[in-house]
């Protein structure tokens, strides 16, 4: 029969989660009549006193467990209030490491917590006071499991000698005091099974106060520097006849050249060590100078090793290992196996990660999803470790790259994503992490797989560009940023653009441009400027992308002093016909902003637009150009203040260029919507704006008819061309008109 009350707990446990997420907690608290010096003297408002569980309620293990560590991540620590009546709830397991916790908890509330009687409890990373410590005595008697890994303010604490039915008990980097007295109470702990003393400064002669412990089949002393090897530490390993595990491994040195007294292990300890009946899994990682002929007595040993931990010793690469598992260098197997066995252990994984690097840049790692899996976990785990995180958006930029199905999981290259964006937020100022992560993120598709954190790729991308000078940086930044962009909705433009996008950018141009004019020697200067040329055309396909039918970004522009460098731009970089047009793109925006048309009403500013109308430049630069002139006409002949060019002069000049141009040539412009051009068309004192319009639409209508027929009869554009063509106005313009309604017909 299936075990039904196993199957209750974890559901009543969800549905205590799912209870808790929907409804306040508050629903289950009433205020009590207890001082307020409970919460350290800090003055409560009335909705944030002590509390207490309301009249006749009992929340029993399976449901109160999930609801504390819920409240403890979500909440803030007062309502644990709510569960230290020992007798209408109860607790048998508890968990208040720093990682499983997201307030600072009241040790007051926590020493009544340790009034239930449990059976497990974590403490790892835990800064309490000696008496929150001491406090552990009351849940003594019922006390299996105790984590102590890495506390501070446990010295001077005694508690250990009464915890008698204790049996797993880790002690790894735990600030306790390291004295006989302590381990012999340790060793007094009879029913002890599990005991961790990794990356601690115990040394020979307390251990040698652990021989009572008869039971112990678990047994870490990773990393215990302050160990040598001798006869008496190998003469106590093989007093715990029980022993399932022992790990007497050490961090990775990266050097062969090590003091042997120093060493724990040896040929003669792995003998002895292999005469242990019970013993299934060693780990002598880290341990230098050992020969192949050092594993022969595991070989002889009628069962191999289940685990065998040998990274870092030069025997993974021998054959015949006698273990079932290998943590080792010898392949991407073992290679994966380090990551996955020492999670927790930062040297180990940062050398296994520059191992499984040389695997990846070779293109010889068969295992991609699971590799992928453990660097985004290392990177959670180790948020703040730069080495890590420099070390894990490389492998990751190589491995999406890659053409394997492990690169086809949406969501793993979701959880991608995310772990690259935090770290260039954690390593903002590191130029190398960035630049590894901007890398990597150019093997995804812009936008439809970052869209899902739009805001947060857009943070990122603005305080990369404002962090960092570097030129390949910015350009990569501003590729993947225009990709972003030119995808995005009108109010996304606008967010952008509340954060300084706009600024930022000119900001860039500003500083590549005083760049050029600091430098001396010519071919240093040439190979700059072109280096510049480049990045500024990024920057000004940003600002179009930008710019495009947001009026709040373009008069940002204009209020940043964009027409000024407009301006330098033009006659910095003459001969760039690119840059010309991108150039053009932004300053045809700027023109469809009512507000600021006047602001274009200057004399040099017309004549440089009416002079790019010659035959001689790009089609872009012309149809641009034109375009910026019939939204400025538009505005009325008593706006029109040039000196010497009049209104009429001017639509001349536009129809003969618009005259001249190939209806079907390809132009590198997308148009989201044709309502600017549209609205053209009913202006008819402009008959220039109403000629270039109607090119525009027809150019488009006749060469991508599947895309923008169907936008204008959905923008009731054909209203708008019938119009035209009631009008009577010039055979060209009523000749395009006509190509627009045969467009759609036929669509």
């Amino acid at each position: 029969m299936p075990d039904t009350q196993s199957n209750v707990v974890p559901s009543l446990g969800f549905l205590a989660l799912k209870v808790c997420s929907q409804f306040p907690l508050h629903t289950l608290a009433e205020k009590c009549t207890q001082p307020a010096d409970l919460f350290n003297n800090k003055p409560l408002s009335d909705s944030v006193q002590y509390i207490c569980l309301k009249p006749n309620f009992f929340i029993p293990s399976n449901i109160s467990e999930p609801l504390v560590q819920y409240i403890l991540k979500n909440h803030p620590d007062f309502y644990i209030e709510l569960f230290t009546d020992t007798k209408r709830c109860r607790l048998s397991q508890l968990d208040l490491s720093v990682k499983s916790i997201n307030c600072s908890l009241n040790q007051n509330a926590v020493e009544k917590l340790m009034m239930h009687p449990l059976s497990t409890l974590y403490l790892s990373e835990c800064k309490f006071s000696l008496q929150t410590f001491s406090a552990i005595a009351n849940c003594a008697s019922t006390l299996q499991q105790l984590d102590l890994s890495f506390v501070s303010g446990f010295k001077g604490c005694l508690v250990l000698k009464e915890l008698v039915n204790l049996v797993k008990l880790n002690l790894r980097g735990a600030d306790i005091d390291f004295n006989r007295n302590h381990f012999k109470h340790i060793g007094n702990l009879v029913h002890l099974e599990w005991l961790d003393l990794s990356e601690t400064p115990v040394k020979m002669i307390l251990l040698e106060e652990l021989r009572g412990l008869k039971n112990l089949k678990w047994l870490s002393l990773y990393n215990c520097t302050q160990l040598k090897n001798n006869a008496r530490l190998v003469d106590l390993l093989l007093n715990f006849k029980k022993l399932v595990h022992l790990d007497i491994s050490s961090n990775p040195s990266g050097s062969f050249y090590l003091d042997k007294s120093s060493k724990i292990v040896t040929s003669n300890t792995l003998a002895a060590l292999a005469q242990l009946p019970m013993l299934m899994s060693l780990d002598i990682s880290g341990s230098m100078g050992l020969k192949g002929d050092d594993m022969i007595p595991f070989q002889k040993r009628e069962h191999k090793l289940s685990f065998l931990g040998l990274y870092e010793t030069g025997l993974s690469f021998h054959s015949n290992v006698p273990a079932d598992k290998v943590a080792g260098e010898a392949n991407e197997e073992q290679i994966l196996f380090v990551i996955e066995t020492y999670y927790d252990r930062i040297k180990f994984i940062s050398s296994a990660f520059r191992k499984l690097f040389s695997l990846v840049r070779d293109h010889l790692c068969s295992q991609l999803k699971r590799c992928m899996e453990n660097i985004v976990k290392a990177m959670e785990r180790f948020k703040n470790d730069y080495d890590i995180h420099i070390a894990s958006t490389a492998l990751l930029y190589h491995m999406t790259k890659e053409d394997d199905y492990a690169n086809q999981d949406p969501l793993l290259r979701r959880v991608i994503v995310s772990a690259i964006l935090t770290s260039m937020e954690t390593f903002q100022h590191s130029f190398q992490l960035q630049k590894n992560s901007c890398l990597a993120l150019t093997n995804y598709t812009f936008p439809a797989e970052v869209e899902f954190m739009y805001m947060r790729v857009v943070d990122a991308f603005l305080i990369a560009l404002i962090n960092h000078t570097d030129r390949y940086l910015q350009r990569t930044t501003l590729l993947l940023f225009n990709h972003l962009i030119c995808h995005s909705t009108q109010s996304q433009k606008e967010d952008v653009g509340k954060r300084g996008a706009v600024h930022i950018i000119l900001q860039i141009m500003n500083l590549r441009i005083q760049d050029n004019e600091t430098l001396g020697e010519a071919c240093i200067f040439y190979y700059h400027f072109c280096r510049s040329e480049v990045l500024i055309t990024y920057c000004w396909t940003f600002l179009w992308n930008i710019t495009d039918e947001t009026a709040d970004n373009c008069v940002e522009f204009f209020n940043r002093h964009g027409m000024q460098l407009f301006v330098d731009c033009l006659y910095r970089f003459p001969n760039s016909v690119e840059l010309h047009k991108t150039m053009m793109g932004v300053m045809g925006n700027i023109a469809e902003v009512k507000l600021l048309r006047p602001l274009l009403m200057e004399e040099p500013i017309i004549d440089l637009f009416i002079s790019r109308l010659q035959p001689e430049f790009d089609l872009e630069v012309r149809y641009n150009s034109a375009g910026i002139l019939s939204n400025l006409l538009v505005e009325g002949e008593s706006a029109w203040n040039h000196s010497y060019i009049s209104r009429c002069c001017c639509m001349i000049k536009i129809i003969e260029s618009v005259n001249s141009w190939d209806l079907r040539s390809r132009r590198n412009i997308n148009y989201r919507s044709f309502k600017p051009l549209l609205s053209l068309l009913d202006h008819y004192e402009t008959p220039a704006a109403q000629h270039w319009a109607i090119w525009a639409i027809a150019s488009m209508a006749s060469m991508y008819s599947t895309k923008y027929c169907r936008m204008i009869i959905e923008e009731n554009g054909l209203e708008y061309v019938n119009r035209l063509l009631q009008s009577n106005l010039s055979p060209e313009t009523n000749y395009f008109a006509s190509i627009v309604i045969d467009a759609c017909i036929n669509y």
